[in-house]
């Protein structure tokens, strides 16, 4: 199994579903990629929800699961149709609400193995995710939906 994270600006742009449905659909073929990580805030968070909720047609052992940075007894939330399971990472310790989403994006980045971004400017917290995995290492790749020539790094 290979993991998938995904996160990217809150206001990527529609035009950017036809290409994120081909990178995933990519993921899948040559990175080996069987769950796909993401959170649920963003329109980037959305798209990512239908890319992969198409590609599960044709390779229906994906998955997508939705990252939860605070507990879903204390915040609710709307789970998406396509979505197959959700994630809470603080099981076993207390996060203070004010750093649960960067803890628990930095949380997946740590359990995965590629990461998928749509990053167009670098003062962001998606960039900043970037560079944290880029620091880490272990990534065998990362995707950015942003760029226009499309690079894997990695």
């Amino acid at each position: 199994m290979s993991r998938c994270f995904c996160v990217g600006h809150r206001e990527t742009p529609e035009s950017v579903l036809p290409f994120l449905e081909q990178v995933v659909e990519d993921m899948v073929v040559r990175q080996g990629v069987t769950e796909f990580v993401v959170g649920h805030y963003g329109n980037f968070d959305r798209l990512v929800c239908k890319a992969v909720g198409k590609i599960k047609s044709k390779y229906p052992m994906i998955r997508l699961i939705i990252l939860l940075p605070f507990h879903p007894a204390k915040r609710k939330f709307e789970p998406m149709p396509e979505a197959d399971d959700t994630w809470y990472p603080f099981e076993s310790e207390y996060v203070p609400p004010r750093a649960a989403i960067i803890r628990a994006n930095r949380k997946a980045i740590d359990s995965c193995q590629c990461l998928l971004v749509y990053v167009t400017h670098s003062v962001s917290n998606a960039q900043a995710l970037v560079e944290y995995a880029k620091r880490k290492g272990h990534l065998t790749c990362i995707r950015n939906v942003g760029e226009k020539k499309q690079p894997s790094i990695g």
